[in-house]
């Protein structure tokens, strides 16, 4: 080929025109090799490049759920798409990395990877010294100390932030459901909505307080919530030492509140106040969590005992914990009282990713 010829082929605005093409075939196997077209990457943003992008990301989305293409052909996609995008607020590729997550499954040597990246990508705020801040606040001292002390500790404690008879009267149902179900845990909404819960002064507290640690406005995903059962006499109940990001595949932040007064006679929850920017080590052999358990000599080693912490809370009580943060059931030897909880989740909204800043300005 003349070399005129391969300039013409490999300079920019001809790569997201031969881009701009095979989508419009609906080839995976042709919009790969339009992504992958050698040449110079580019250096700054591009409204053009983005939207490409993006294009390549509904295109996968779209035909992952009519089973047009393959995993492996999907994942080759967001690759090639994470190699691309240079989007400054970062959004795009933490979407590609989501969705690569999402794909890869069970798989956890593919999803641990792009885990690592999102880690890697991470922009939340480094926060203060641990030792220097407190563990817990109320609603009084404000958001700004709340976000803070969960940038340093990697979780923060609330106290009151939620109406206790509105989670009394919710708990009645979500047992009643629990029952019925047979189940350990259900999904939030299958019991009731959002606004049974959660007030608009409060959402709007956690929602300032999580801003800072994503790249879009951090929103409720009721999708992601759940109501959660431990029964002091069945062990099998008791949740280990885990990462919720790991868990789920998806960077949230969870906001765990009991239904009853917990911590003393009935079981509440232990957590790392250690901010930790990494995945530990799991357990391949557990009975119940393969993957996901982290063993507690793991825990103690690296972050040493003191940094386990197991609040006394009451109900209305919220414990704001990142994806990252290491915590587990806990309960005493003396728990005898049933234990309901409700895990509210907030992230970034769960929906299709969205066109670039740039294309959104147009």
């Amino acid at each position: 080929m003349p070399a005129s010829t391969a300039k013409h082929v490999t300079d920019a605005p001809s790569r997201l025109r031969a881009l701009e093409l095979a989508l419009r075939s609906r080839d995976p196997n042709r919009i790969l090799a339009a992504l992958r077209a050698p040449g110079e990457r580019p250096e700054h943003p591009s409204a053009d490049v983005e939207h490409a992008c993006h294009g390549v990301l509904r295109y996968v989305q779209g035909s992952r759920s009519g089973r047009q293409i393959t995993d492996v052909m999907a994942l080759s996609l967001c690759d090639a798409v994470l190699a691309l995008s240079r989007e400054p607020s970062g959004r795009m590729q933490h979407d590609v990395l989501q969705l690569a997550i999402e794909i890869a499954g069970k798989n956890m040597i593919r999803r641990g990877r792009y885990i690592r990246e999102i880690l890697e990508r991470d922009r939340a705020p480094r926060g203060l010294d641990d030792e220097a801040l407190p563990r817990e606040v109320r609603v009084a001292d404000g958001c700004d100390l709340a976000g803070r002390i969960l940038a340093g500790r990697g979780c923060v404690l609330v106290r009151g932030l939620l109406d206790r008879a509105a989670l009394e009267t919710v708990k009645r149902a979500a047992d009643k459901r629990l029952r019925t179900y047979g189940v350990r845990a259900l999904k939030a909404a299958k019991v009731c909505e959002p606004a049974s819960v959660i007030s608009g002064q409060a959402r709007e507290f956690l929602e300032r307080t999580l801003a800072p640690f994503f790249h879009a406005r951090a929103t409720l995903r009721w999708d992601h919530s759940y109501f959660r059962r431990v029964e002091p006499k069945a062990s099998e109940t008791r949740v280990p030492f885990h990462q919720d990001l790991n868990a789920f595949g998806l960077m949230l932040a969870n906001v765990w509140t009991p239904l009853v007064d917990c911590g003393v006679d009935a079981p509440g929850l232990e957590v790392v106040a250690r901010r930790t920017r990494e995945i530990a080590p799991t357990l391949t052999a557990s009975d119940y969590y393969p993957d996901l358990e982290i063993a507690e000599s793991v825990v103690r080693e690296r972050f040493g005992a003191e940094a386990c912490w197991a609040p006394v809370m009451a109900c209305g009580d919220v414990l704001v914990m990142l994806g990252t943060t290491i915590h587990r059931t806990y309960w005493t030897r003396g728990a005898t009282r049933r234990r309901t909880s409700l895990e509210l989740r907030f992230g970034p909204p769960a929906d299709e990713p969205r066109a670039p800043e740039s294309e959104q300005a147009r």
